[in-house]
């Protein structure tokens, strides 16, 4: 019985070590001819809008903190403008295809006392007799040039800042062909119709309520060479390239 044992330890242990093999003899088989090069990169790109409020508000690449910014929209006094902020100028060059979009969130503040989430939702709420929409106008210039506006309705149900209705924009398909120096800007307007309650339009915070623009595509590519000094010693030079 030990014997046997053995003997079925041993041709596990062999069957492993052939696995082992060939895994490695796998890698080694792998070639690569004279140039190729193949880069791992994050297709999307965002500028978020982060500040204390409309007037102290960026539009910036790094991501915001936890700071919840806001503006409110009264009811029924047409599209109001909250702000307009354009980004530092880009370093690098940016060209390709993508696909921009741009998205902010909202919640319900209520002007009086008694108050439900379903203020707005309810056709029979005689605060309410018409169309209680809430709608954002979403526009994105590029160095003074617009090249993206969404216009996106909703009827406002959220009632925390913690949760609120998120307001995304349509993705829209664009060329660009930026150099260093181009700037991205982006305004925002708001239109509230809901009788007895404002409309809190917030960005910055985490990343699903900041608000902003997003870009999706490969617009850089980085670039890396190798030079042999006189000591026969390899040396890799890697440039990043972000724009």
């Amino acid at each position: 019985m030990r014997h046997r044992h053995v003997f079925a330890v041993l041709l596990m242990a062999l069957f492993f070590s052939g696995v082992a093999l060939t895994s490695v003899q796998g890698v080694e088989n792998v070639t690569y001819d004279a140039g190729y090069v193949e880069w791992e990169m994050d297709m999307e790109q965002r500028l978020y809008v982060e500040g204390d409020d409309a007037e102290t508000s960026v539009l910036q690449r790094e991501r915001p903190d936890a700071t919840l910014a806001f503006a409110d929209v009264a009811p029924n006094t047409g599209l109001v403008p909250i702000f307009s902020l354009t980004s530092e100028p880009i370093v690098n060059t940016m060209v390709g295809t993508i696909n921009m979009s741009a998205y902010f969130s909202a919640y319900l503040v209520p002007q009086a006392g008694f108050f439900q989430s379903t203020q707005c939702t309810s056709p029979a709420n005689p605060l309410t007799p018409g169309d209680d929409f809430t709608t954002l106008v979403m526009t994105v210039s590029i160095s003074g040039n617009q090249v993206y506006e969404s216009v996106v309705t909703h009827t406002l149900d959220a009632i925390a800042s913690n949760n609120p209705q998120n307001f995304s924009g349509e993705i829209t398909m664009m060329d660009i062909d930026l150099s260093a120096g181009d700037t991205f800007s982006i305004s925002l307007s708001a239109e509230h119709l809901c009788e007895g309650t404002l409309a809190r339009i917030q960005w910055g915070g985490f990343e699903t309520n900041a608000g902003g623009i997003i870009m999706t595509g490969k617009v850089y590519e980085p670039s890396a060479s190798i030079r042999v000094d006189s000591s026969r010693r390899a040396h890799i030079e890697f440039l990043p390239t972000l724009p």
